[in-house]
């Protein structure tokens, strides 16, 4: 794709985000409600992918993968910035990385808004005090398409091709390497550095793409279940019935 088409889809990731209601003023209670949201998920991630956390050698990858990659990362100062910033992007960015840093603006501004969207319902529709799966499962179901939660699944993938690049070709990660101070300059630091922690979790493993399939195959079965209205599709209402809540880390 041509490197002026990246930065309009850039720019128009950035400014979806920006207009976020988590980032309009007076949104403490929002945040809130927020943060609560963005913890238990990553509980519910952590307990879905229990298995995999369990073996040494994948762990640091898939902590920043569930932490990092599905949780998302602020981009507050990025999109505040954008138009100052932006337009550099086809000057500092190499390649093969703006085409990354697309693909990671876009799935945490999907991200974002879809967690925004499940706010609203659970906090503010359905007025919950505190989450359970029954009622996660539904707030997913309502707030967002199956389409959305399968463009969120690709991204992710799309990721880990890109960091794969990085893994596969010295020439490529160098390139990357020397372009860090031009990039933080630039303003893309954020970006910058989830990349580049990304290539080094991932890089012990061979392949970024090869060990997130492990990750998103089981996600995308979980989707497939929820809008099949599937029972229990996480697996855990056994043990919530009997505690209330997801195993301690």
């Amino acid at each position: 794709m041509a490197t002026d088409d990246l930065i309009d889809q850039m720019q128009s990731s950035l400014e979806r985000y920006r207009n976020l209601r988590q980032h309009q003023a007076d949104q403490q209670t929002f945040l809130t409600y927020l943060q609560q949201l963005q913890k238990w998920q990553l509980d519910r991630l952590l307990w879905s992918h229990r298995n995999l956390l369990a073996q040494p050698k994948y762990q640091s990858a898939a902590y920043f993968v569930l932490n990092d990659v599905y949780s998302g990362i602020n981009l507050s100062e990025l999109a505040h910035d954008m138009v100052r910033i932006v337009p550099k992007a086809g000057r500092v960015l190499p390649d093969r990385a703006l085409n990354t840093a697309v693909h990671a603006l876009e799935l945490n501004t999907l991200t974002a808004e879809l967690d925004g969207r499940l706010v609203e319902y659970l906090f503010y529709t359905l007025k919950v005090q505190h989450i359970d799966p029954k009622t996660y499962v539904k707030g997913l179901a309502v707030t967002a398409s199956q389409t959305e939660r399968q463009r969120q699944i690709e991204l992710a993938n799309l990721l880990g091709q890109g960091i794969d690049q990085y893994i596969a070709s010295r020439m490529v990660y160098m390139a990357f390497k020397l372009a860090k101070k031009p990039i933080q300059s630039a303003g893309f630091g954020q970006i910058y550095e989830f990349i580049d922690k990304g290539f080094g979790v991932l890089k012990p493993l061979g392949s970024a793409s090869n060990f997130l399939n492990k990750i998103t195959q089981l996600e995308t079965q979980i989707v497939t279940a929820i809008y099949n209205n599937q029972p229990d599709p996480y697996g855990i209402e056994t043990h919530w019935q009997q505690f209330g809540q997801f195993p301690a880390r």
